[in-house]
């Protein structure tokens, strides 16, 4: 039954994994395309 409950560990472990770090990727993306985007816009002015 241990060795079960670590599988059930490691695969939630696993997904949520899975989840943060794309999430972390798009949100660091997004801030270098907002901070991309505040530049343009500073050079125009």
């Amino acid at each position: 039954m241990s060795e079960d409950v670590g599988l059930i560990e490691a695969a939630i472990a696993a997904m949520v994994a899975a989840a943060i770090f794309p999430i972390a990727w798009i949100r660091r993306k997004l801030k270098q395309l907002g901070e991309a985007l505040d530049f343009e816009d500073k050079s125009h002015n």
